[in-house]
């Protein structure tokens, strides 16, 4: 996010600014409530008939709230068209001013109001705003006769005024904290959807049950050479996605226990049938409420294509490691290990004395027939321990069960100590 989004999401106009529109605002039922005990206890203290709290809505002024007192002849949802209507709520608005009508019926300017129609004749109240400063509405009480409303009503219907304007301003504190949410929340998912259709390496996001692929970058239709229309809304058993089932059980395995997938070698199947050798990475996102698994596929094909021409040519000239240096060994056993099959191969502890002997001659470059010389055994005895050791070693050419062996140390034959003959006592 830079720092212009940011100042414009955190600035005072974002929270309660005022380009934001008041009118699709709607007021909570549990604020309604609130506003609804104001209007009862103010009609009931004051002794009129009707309490009100009223808004302000396009043209209209309409009656939001309305005392449950006995003789009120208004109720929620009355509306009249607002300017130019001569309501005392009208003069209360524009003025944004409180105005206060002893008897409608003696002053010719309110003698015709739609009010006194409707029996009331006495009239004081309140200007309701915004915390933008825009007029809401009005609160008020009518009463069908005469009445000078006293200071302390006054005091009354404007204090309960500004706890309505209180809790309105909480309520559009809500809905401007929502939206600058809400605008947070777009401008990440418009970043996070350009990064990720724009990343250079193949990405996927699929539903973690069933894999069924929800979006997929251009970088992955690319490498596996599906248009868009046939990968989305397909799981990868239908696009035969995964070279093999038990690469997928394990990431979804994984990824149910909230485990991350890092750096997983797998294959993917490309459309034309190709297997693309990749380092899977994998993590579970929500989107709309569904669970789901965010993919990043490195594409490692020619590494590892490069990596098994290596390894032949060092097969090959291993086959005859005798004139090779422990320095020189040691090098290409480096080059030739791999973290992920050394991990599971045997320790030395696991080897008896007679095979750690034949390991060491074998890692010097000595044939079996020299071996069997070396060691009195018979060449049919040595190649059983050989197979024996390839089992444990968990490798299969000699070459491999060498390279294990420089690995760890076991560089040469080491004779087993002759034990000397014990001398007689005198």
């Amino acid at each position: 996010m830079t720092d212009k989004d940011r100042n414009e999401l955190e600035s005072p106009a974002a929270d309660l600014g005022s380009t934001m529109p008041t009118e699709s605002i709607s007021i909570p039922d549990e604020t309604l409530k609130k506003w609804q005990t104001i209007a009862d206890t103010m009609a009931e203290i004051v002794g009129v008939p009707a309490g009100l709290i009223m808004r302000v809505v396009a043209d209209d002024i309409t009656v939001l709230v309305s005392s449950r007192t006995p003789g009120n002849p208004y109720r929620v949802g009355d509306a009249e068209h607002f300017l130019g209507s001569g309501l005392f709520c009208e003069t209360v608005i524009t003025q944004r001013s409180h105005l206060a009508v002893r008897d409608a019926l003696a002053d010719p300017r309110w003698r015709n109001n739609p009010d006194t129609q409707s029996g009331m004749l006495s009239y004081l109240g309140f200007p309701i705003l915004w915390p933008n400063n825009e007029p809401f509405g009005t609160i008020c009480v009518l009463d069908s006769q005469e009445n000078n409303y006293s200071d302390a009503y006054r005091r009354l219907v404007e204090q309960l005024r500004d706890l309505v304007q209180l809790h309105l301003a909480q309520v559009y504190a809500d809905v401007a904290r929502h939206r600058r949410n809400q605008e947070a929340l777009r401008l990440s998912e418009e970043r996070f959807a350009t990064a990720f259709r724009l990343a250079p390496v193949p990405m996927a996001i699929a539903a973690l049950e069933g894999f069924l692929l929800l979006a997929v970058n251009d970088a992955f239709l690319a490498a596996t050479g599906y248009d868009a229309d046939e990968a989305i809304g397909r799981d990868a058993t239908q696009l035969w996605l995964f070279n093999s089932s038990s690469e997928r059980n394990q990431i979804t395995q994984k990824l149910e226990g909230s485990v991350l997938v890092r750096n997983l070698e797998m294959q993917l199947r490309a459309k034309d049938g190709r297997l693309i050798d990749c380092l899977t990475t994998a993590d579970t996102i929500t989107l709309n409420g569904q669970r789901c698994v965010l993919s990043v596929f490195q594409d490692i094909t020619e590494r590892k294509r490069t990596e098994t021409d290596l390894i032949a040519a060092i097969e090959a000239v291993m086959r005859d490691t005798s004139w090779f240096n422990t320095s020189v060994m040691e090098k290409l056993a480096q080059i030739r290990r791999s973290p992920d099959v050394a991990a599971r191969r045997a320790v030395l502890s696991e080897l008896t004395p007679r095979e750690l002997e034949v390991l060491g001659l074998l890692s010097e470059g000595k044939a079996n027939e020299t071996i069997s010389k070396i060691l009195g055994l018979s060449r049919n005895t040595v190649r059983n321990h050989l197979a024996t050791i390839y089992d444990k070693l968990d490798v299969h050419r000699r070459s491999e069960a060498i390279i294990w062996a420089r690995e760890r140390g076991v560089l040469r034959y080491s004779p087993p100590k002759k034990r000397g003959k014990p001398r007689r006592s005198r």
